[in-house]
């Protein structure tokens, strides 16, 4: 089995949702993780909080996990796409995954996140609550650029690791 670690860059978020997976953690606690101790993983998933809210760190160390370990894959999961930097961050991951908490979401996905044109990508996911309503045209459109569509996701109580994934919490130390 391939082993996984998620990797909690920061605690910082944009919003506050209710059923947030990150509210059932003890987060100061996570095992703390840096650039060598990635070394054991097969996947490294970049997370948060939000790790687009420091688009520019995202991308230093997704250029400096994919220099020291390049037959790694790496996944960033996140929600928010409205940077400038979305193609260089999307150039940078192997998977990406994007969750649309909300309605506006989807406007902002529309607009920024689902045209990509990074060649490298081999999985793009979105995750879509069962709140936000995607018609036929915007579905046509996010499907014609690949991206994989998740309908009707819901908050998990207590948000269970899959199996063979380890939470880690990202240092420089």
């Amino acid at each position: 089995m391939k082993r996984k670690a998620r990797v909690l860059l920061w605690e910082t978020c944009n919003r506050n949702c209710d059923g947030c997976c990150n509210k059932d953690w003890d987060l100061k606690s996570l095992p703390k993780v840096n650039l060598q101790g990635l070394k054991p993983y097969d996947e490294i998933i970049l997370t948060g909080g939000e790790p687009m809210l420091y688009p520019s760190m995202v991308l230093v160390i997704a250029k400096g996990i994919k220099y020291k370990y390049p037959s790694k894959t790496l996944t960033l999961y996140t929600a928010k796409v409205d940077s400038l930097m979305w193609p260089a961050v999307m150039w940078a991951f192997d998977r990406l995954t994007v969750t649309l908490h909300d309605q506006s979401d989807l406007d902002t996905f529309m607009k920024w996140g689902c045209y990509s044109y990074e060649p490298r990508v081999i999985s793009k996911r979105l995750n879509v609550f069962k709140n936000v309503h995607i018609d036929r045209k915007e579905r046509a459109t996010i499907e014609r650029n690949k991206w994989k569509i998740r309908d009707g996701i819901e908050w998990i109580e207590n948000c269970p690791l899959p199996k063979g994934e380890e939470f880690l919490r990202w240092t420089t130390i």
